[in-house]
């Protein structure tokens, strides 16, 4: 039951911070598509290893009392264990380098992707560091003290779950009804030749429709719509 509990709550964790990664990076390409799709095949993936080599390895894990090293129940995991940490170093080099690729367009112009930027890179590097310390440990380390290593990936993934939300929350609460706070320029230039200023063509009184001049509950109600 020991082994149950330790490895496939931190699967859970790390799977439930890497989803709201990705919902980050997708806010900062603006939800585009073909991202979506290679972000979420690519966790997918991910995960399916993860937990294909966790699966293997709770089989294949051996129980062992500390005698007079440690008291408790401890265990062993198989030596190919360390493999199961490669898919998130991976995965999560992806994101960041989407992040800090995005970042380096707009995080002058835009405060939202700075805390956006912020955050993530603050999670990679702690996370990145767990994750290198477990593969190298699993590989060269103790054998019997490797199996706790797992707990540090765990419990940060469930600090960084709710620190990453609160801090955008948070972010999103003090520059409420400031559109010059969180507005980011439009990543896809305009079309020559379609670019229309809508003030310029609503005051001269420009029906497109018509030959006749807009009325002037039709010029407001068109103002309103075009600055909300």
């Amino acid at each position: 039951m020991v082994k149950i509990w330790t490895t496939w709550p931190t699967v859970v964790s790390l799977l439930t911070v890497e989803v709201i990664l990705i919902l980050r990076v997708l806010a900062l390409y603006s939800n585009n598509k073909k991202i979506a799709y290679f972000l979420f095949t690519l966790i997918t993936v991910e995960m399916i290893a993860f937990s294909g080599i966790v699966l293997m390895a709770v089989l294949h894990t051996r129980g062992f009392s500390g005698e007079n090293v440690f008291s408790g129940c401890l265990f062993i995991l198989p030596g190919y264990f360390y493999t199961g940490w490669i898919p998130g170093i991976i995965f999560e080099s992806i994101l960041i380098i989407l992040t800090i690729y995005k970042s380096l367009k707009f995080a002058n112009t835009c405060p939202t992707v700075k805390v956006l930027t912020r955050d993530s890179v603050v999670y990679f590097f702690s996370m990145f560091s767990i994750l290198v310390f477990n593969l190298v440990y699993s590989i060269y380390g103790n054998k019997l003290i490797a199996p706790l290593i797992i707990h540090p990936s765990s419990v940060l993934s469930c600090i960084a779950a709710a620190r990453l939300t609160m801090n955008i929350r948070k972010f999103t609460m003090r520059s409420f009804g400031d559109d010059s706070t969180t507005a980011c320029p439009n990543d896809n230039p305009p079309i020559p030749g379609l670019s229309l200023d809508l003030d310029e063509l609503l005051r001269n009184n420009v029906n497109v429709n018509s030959s006749s001049p807009l009325e002037e509950s039709e010029y407001e109600l068109l103002q309103r719509r075009a600055t909300a």
